[in-house]
């Protein structure tokens, strides 16, 4: 677990889009249902961390969304700093205002 938390942190800091894609497609079918949970949230707290670099460029990935949207569905009750929020805000705010995607924005 630890080692896929180290490469996730690595991922958003190099914007290694097919790494995330990597661990959250096939790597993580080996952990528990806990600790998806906690990579998950690992995910999102660290990629809202990095949202200045990190973010809008990710969104125009593809396979960033698909990264996002198993990670969304696979978050523990609480994260901390409600940093899913802000993540689904970004999500928001870059379909409106870039994409003029109302429909998927929603």
């Amino acid at each position: 677990m630890e080692a896929l938390t180290q490469t996730v942190s690595t991922a958003i800091r190099t914007s290694d889009y097919p790494a995330l894609s990597l661990v959250f497609t096939s790597q993580w079918q080996s952990l528990g249902q806990g600790e998806q949970r906690t990579l998950a949230a690992h995910f999102i707290k660290s990629a809202v961390a990095a949202s200045s670099t990190f973010f809008p460029a990710a969104f125009q990935s593809q396979t960033i969304l698909s990264v996002i949207t198993a990670t969304l569905d696979h978050l523990p009750p609480i994260v901390e700093g409600a940093a899913d929020n802000t993540l689904r805000q970004l999500l928001f705010e870059y379909k409106v205002n870039e994409e003029d995607d109302y429909s998927t924005a929603a």
